[in-house]
């Protein structure tokens, strides 16, 4: 399952890179965010709360995820 994840949201980055780059918002249960907070940093999910509805930006660069922030439950 954790191959899979990867794998998504790899192509998604891809696409946007090969499209000049730019953003991609991404809407998906907090437990394949979590999974993919771990195969980027494993200690990162140590310490992380994921609320419902929270924001959680990743920047990828060379081929590579880095955690940006995560921000928790956002209000409008």
């Amino acid at each position: 399952m954790s191959g899979r994840i990867l794998e998504g949201f790899e192509a998604i980055a891809k696409e946007v890179e090969a499209a000049g780059g730019g953003n991609a918002i991404v809407v998906s249960h907090g437990m394949t965010i979590t999974t993919l907070i771990y195969l980027i940093d494993p200690k990162a999910v140590e310490e992380l709360v994921l609320d419902n509805g929270s924001v959680t930006v990743l920047a990828y660069e060379d081929g590579v995820f880095h955690i940006e922030k995560d921000w928790g439950y956002v209000l409008s």
